[in-house]
This record gives structure tokens, sequence and C-alpha cells, in this order.
């Protein structure tokens, strides 16, 4: 009862600030004061979660992984804004974006405070689900579905063109094959991501780490040099990763944990980028201008000026940010058709490149979209106070849910540019396929007396 009252001060709490910076929007303040307290307030709640929470790594913890890739992707542009590296936009239009960026912190926070309220116990009581598993069937499971990724892999890029579009140079070719088959691809990366995470799950010495993590890096290395491709690798990696922290099969000290971050801001800094897309358009890469090395020019730069256009417009013609019609997007067209009486709408990330970057549309391109923007999108202030309230609540229950957990803890980063119907389809298809491994493995193993412990690995 004392650490409901706790929260529910500390909610309310947050709640008047909320309000205070709703009304703070006719540019009281500067972009750069705003990046301040939009830093301060995250930071201060990691520390004050950590503290209480104690996760064995930032690595296996959603909350934190969430909560750091979320403020990284809300601060890189304003502040590349304020030191004057880059003015795509108007003050107003950056100054507002912000403000909800604030709005939608302190949202997030309130959400994930209640989830802990309500939590029974602040310990989380999946340890169970990251020990080594008494038979070989999962592994055997695990170990099949990795390969029939990787078949698809190999097949979605055969059917796309071969070699024509294999490797970094080709990438726009790979995406513009691909918007010719309808922008459809075989799910290759949730069947790799689910075969890793189960094998993860089952090893239980050294030896079969060093097999899993090398067969890890071979696969990440195509993903790099042969598609391109930082989401991926992270989808792919960062659970193993996250797992293996858990179950303390790898020891990661401060300063191993340290060089980890830094790598993945490498792989979202620009100098990922550049170099790729020097590759791609065979320039020069130390004469690009400076615009080009400001750090969200990379990966994180995107989602906010997304954000920035959808909320610095009124009407978004074409387009259809329901969530209802995310999670139903995944049925058949015929199916979705009979149940919602008209076809599907374009993705949101489709929409909106075809809508304001016309020329990479037709190029294969895209850029991703924006949780902000879809939130602003479904009732502008209230819709970010509502669905980041819920998005905090969810992902603090999750934190305490097995597999699923680490599922989204591949998903984390990619859920910050990205719509609901990519995140919501790569979910529920690396949910299925290691609920279907679970099954599986249990109906093959002979030892019923371990049934029930695996039917806990997805509750």
């Amino acid at each position: 009862m004392r650490i409901l009252k706790n929260v529910i001060l500390f909610s309310f709490v947050l709640l008047i600030l909320q309000i205070v910076t709703w009304k703070v929007s006719e540019y009281v303040l500067t972009i750069g004061f705003m990046c301040v307290i939009f830093l301060a307030i995250n930071s201060i709640f990691l520390i004050i979660y950590m503290t209480k929470r104690k996760p064995v790594s930032i690595y296996s913890d959603l909350v934190v992984l969430f909560m750091i890739f979320f403020t990284l992707y809300g601060v890189a542009y304003p502040l590349d804004y304020t030191l004057g590296l880059l003015n795509d936009y108007s003050y107003e239009q950056v100054y507002k974006s912000m403000v909800v960026y604030v709005l939608a912190s302190i949202s997030l926070i309130i959400g994930i405070s209640l989830s802990q309220a309500f939590l029974k116990n602040s310990v989380p009581k999946n340890k169970r689900v990251v020990k080594s598993l008494p038979y070989n069937s999962l592994s055997f499971a695990g170990i099949t579905i990795l390969s029939l990724g990787l078949v698809a892999m190999l097949y979605d890029l055969y059917r796309l063109g071969g070699f024509n579009v294999l490797g970094v140079a080709n990438r726009m070719d790979y995406f513009y094959a691909q918007r010719n088959l309808g922008g459809s691809t075989l799910p290759f990366k949730e069947l790799i991501g689910a075969g890793f995470l189960t094998l993860a799950v089952s090893v239980n010495n050294v030896k079969q780490v060093r097999y899993l993590l090398i067969g890890l890096m071979l696969v990440c290395s195509f993903l790099f040099f042969g598609m391109g491709s930082r989401a991926y690798i992270i989808i792919v990696a960062l659970p193993v990763l996250s797992i293996l922290i858990h179950r303390k099969l790898i020891t990661i000290n401060a300063k191993k944990s340290i060089l980890i971050m830094l790598l993945y801001l490498i792989m979202l800094s620009p100098i990922f980028t550049n170099v790729r897309d020097s590759i791609i358009t065979q320039s020069d890469l130390f004469n690009l201008p400076k615009e080009d090395w400001a750090f969200s020019s990379g990966e994180t730069g995107a989602s906010f000026q997304i954000s920035t256009k959808i909320i610095s417009n009124d009407s978004w013609n074409g387009a259809d940010a329901s969530y209802i019609t995310a999670m139903m997007y995944m049925l058949p067209s015929n199916m979705y058709m009979a149940i919602t009486g008209h076809s599907k709408p374009m993705n949101l990330s489709e929409w909106y490149v075809s809508q304001y970057l016309p020329y990479t549309y037709k190029s294969g391109g895209g850029v991703g979209f924006s949780p902000i923007a879809q939130a602003w999108m479904n009732g502008k202030y209230a819709g970010i106070i509502l669905v980041y309230m819920l998005i905090g609540y969810l992902i603090s229950r999750f934190n305490n849910k097995g597999l699923l957990k680490y599922i989204l803890i591949g998903l984390v980063l990619s859920f910050q540019r990205s719509s609901f119907q990519s995140f919501f389809s790569s979910f529920l298809i690396m949910s299925l396929t290691l609920g279907g491994i679970i099954v599986i493995s249990v109906i093959l193993s002979k030892r019923k007396a371990s049934y029930p412990y695996e039917v806990n690995l997805i509750k």
C-alpha cells in the first residue's frame, strides 16, 4: 500500500508537470532547454528505476532499453538543430515537436510507474524462463527454425533478383524490387530471430555458447555486408545477448557494457549511414557536407523529422493511422476486405514516403515512420498521453513475461522508427513461431514431467 501511495503521488506530480509542459507551447523556453528537461526527466527516472529494480544488466531489462532508445531518438535531432548542424524545419515546428516528446516521456513514466505499483512483487518472476531446458528437443526445434529462416532469406533474395540485389551497393535495387512485388518479403528476420532466441535459452555450457556466438556473428556479418541493415542485426543479436547475460553464461562488466553501447551508437550514427551510402552512390566519403555528419543524420533523426512533419500538418490525406487497422493488417486481403468492406490502406511508412518524398518512393526507398506521429494522428495531445501511458504500462508488464520480453527487446529499437503495423507484424510472427517451437518441443519430448515448466515459458 505504501508503494502504491508513493507511485500515485509521483504520478500526480508528473501529471502536473505534464499539464505545465503542455501549456508552455508559446516558445517561452528554448529548444535547448526543452532538450535538457527531456533528458533530465528520463535520466532521473532511469536512475530511480535501476536503483530499485537492480537489473542484471541494462541489456536484459526491457524498460531500461526502451527508455534509452526512446531518449536517444527523441533528443538527437533537436540537439543537432540547436547546434546549428541541421535546419530542415522552422524553430516553431521543432519546438512544438519537442513539447510533444516531453509529454510522451512523462506519460510513459506514469504508465511504467502505475504498472510497477500493481505488480505483486518487485522482483521479476521470469528467472526460470532463462534456465537450461532438461531436454534437447527445444535445441533441435531452434536449429530447424533458424535453418528455415536462413533458407527464407536466401529465397527472398533470389526472387527479388539474386546477386543483382545482394550487397550494400545494391541496397536500393533490393528495395525497388521489393516495392514491385507489393512491398512483401518473407518473414526471414523474425524466423532467424526466433531460432537464435530459442538456442540462447537452451544452451547450457561454454562450448555451446561459443558455437552460438560464432553462428550469430556469421549471420550478422551477412546481414551487414549482404543487406546493409542494422535493424535486422539488432533484432537478431540483442535478444541473444540479453538472455546470455541474464543466464550469466557471459559476463558483462562496466567496461564491456560501455563498449557494447558504443558499438550500438556507432551503428546508429552517421558513420554507418555515410559509409553505406558512399558505397551505394560511389561518392567520396571525405567530401560530404557537415550536415551529413550530424549524429541524427544516421539512424536516430528520421523518426523525429517524421513526427515534426505530421505534427505540423492538420490533415493526412490517404493515411489510416488506426491501431485496429494495424493489428488487422496481417490478414489476407480478401478476409480484410470481407471484414472492413474496403481494401487494405497503405502501410503508414509507405504512405509517408509516397506523400512527402515521392522521388525516394519511386526509387524503392523509405524512411520508416514514428510511433509519436501515429499517436498524434490518433488524437493529438490526448492521443500522445493515452498511447504512451499504455505503452509504459505494457512494457513494464511484459518485462516479467519470459520469452515475450526478449522478443520485445529485439524490437525495441525498430519500434522507435516504424509504424505500429510493422512492429505488430514482427512481434506476432515471432511470438507464434516461438509458441510453435515450444509446443512441438513438448510433443517431441518424452519427459512429460517437464511439460508444465515449458508452458510457463510463454505466460
